[in-house]
C-alpha cells in the first residue's frame, strides 16, 4: 500500500527498452545515463504526477473524468535517489530553458505535494546543451548532466 505523500517503493536503476512517459529520443538519453550514472541511484520512480489537472466540465461521464483526472496533471520523468537526495530529473535531448522551466515548476510542485521527500534537487539531464542556459542553471540551482551518446564523435 502506498501511503498518499509517499512515493512508494520505487524501481532499480536498469536499463530499459523503454520508460514509462518516456518518448524514444528521451529514452536514448536516459538509458546512456544510467550507463555512465545508475550505480549511484539507490531507486527511481518514473512518470510522478504532480500539479492539479485540467478541470472538465461536471456533466462528462464518471470515466471521462476520472481519465482527465489521470492524464492531465503534470509528470516528472523521474525522481532518483542519490546520496540521500531525491532528484526531480527532466530527461531532454536538449537541455535548455523549456528543459529549465520544467524542473522549477516540478520541484516545486513535488515539494509541496511529497514533503516528506526531502532535500530535493533539480537535475537536467540531456544530450546538449544550450550554452546560453548554463549561468541561469547556476543561478536558479538546477543541476544538469550532458551524456555522451555513441554517435559523437564518430563517422
Amino acid at each position: 500500500m502506498i501511503v498518499p505523500g509517499s512515493l512508494g517503493p520505487g524501481v532499480l536503476p536498469e536499463i530499459a527498452t523503454s520508460y514509462p512517459h518516456m518518448l524514444a529520443e528521451d529514452t536514448v538519453v536516459w538509458t546512456q545515463y544510467l550507463r555512465e550514472r545508475g550505480r549511484f541511484i539507490k531507486r527511481c520512480w518514473y512518470d510522478v504526477h504532480v500539479g492539479e489537472s485540467v478541470p472538465v466540465p461536471n456533466d462528462l461521464p464518471p470515466e471521462i473524468q476520472t481519465v482527465s483526472l489521470a492524464v492531465t496533471r503534470k509528470r516528472i520523468d523521474v525522481i532518483a535517489l542519490m546520496g540521500g537526495v531525491y532528484h526531480i530529473i527532466e530527461v531532454k535531448p536538449w537541455g535548455g530553458y523549456v528543459a529549465l522551466g520544467q524542473c522549477l515548476v516540478y520541484l516545486r510542485l513535488f515539494r509541496s505535494e511529497y514533503p516528506r521527500c526531502r532535500p530535493t534537487l533539480p537535475l537536467i539531464v540531456c544530450s546538449a546543451l544550450d550554452e546560453d542556459c548554463l549561468t541561469e542553471f547556476q543561478f536558479r540551482r538546477v543541476g544538469y548532466y550532458r551524456v555522451t551518446l555513441a554517435s559523437e564523435g564518430t563517422g
